[in-house]
């Protein structure tokens, strides 16, 4: 799990760096700098489960404490800067049932629901602020002004 983590938000992280600094010259929103620090976490993580079994099961842990609350900001960041936050939302369910079906895999049963628990917390949170429901709102709006 630990290797799938390093390269997973390595990829995810040169997708960023190739699609907003390069391409936008450097328009990112402020989580780029959050995902930076995270593949650096990543990378300690993997370092440290080589250098010791301890470490490598207290590396399990780094899904629902680690993993869960990283995407979630990262793409906090993204939905406040996407012109499509319902899809930016709709996408991060996918990555966290991705990451609860990882975690079924490495983790036990307590911490899975853990990872679950806390993904469904923060999917709820997602979906239920900032442009998200302003669109819905600004949506409901638009549709009763054009109806009266």
């Amino acid at each position: 799990m630990k290797l799938l983590r390093l390269l997973g938000v390595t990829l995810f992280f040169g997708l960023v760096l190739y699609e907003e600094v390069l391409k936008r010259a450097g328009h990112n929103g402020g989580y780029a700098e959050l995902l930076a620090g995270y593949w650096l976490l990543s990378i300690a993580i993997f370092a440290g489960g080589c250098v010791s079994d301890r470490l490598t099961q207290l590396s399990s842990l780094a899904i629902p404490v680690l993993d869960v609350p990283l995407v979630f900001l990262i793409q906090f960041g993204v939905m406040m800067d996407s012109a499509n936050p319902r899809a930016v939302a709709n996408f991060t369910l996918g990555v966290y049932v991705v990451v609860v079906m990882l975690a079924a895999t490495t983790l036990r049963g307590w911490e899975i629901l853990v990872t679950g628990a806390i993904a469904v917390i923060a999917q709820l949170v997602f979906s239920c602020s900032g442009p998200f429901l302003a669109v819905q709102v600004s949506a409901s709006c638009n549709a009763s002004q054009e109806r009266g």
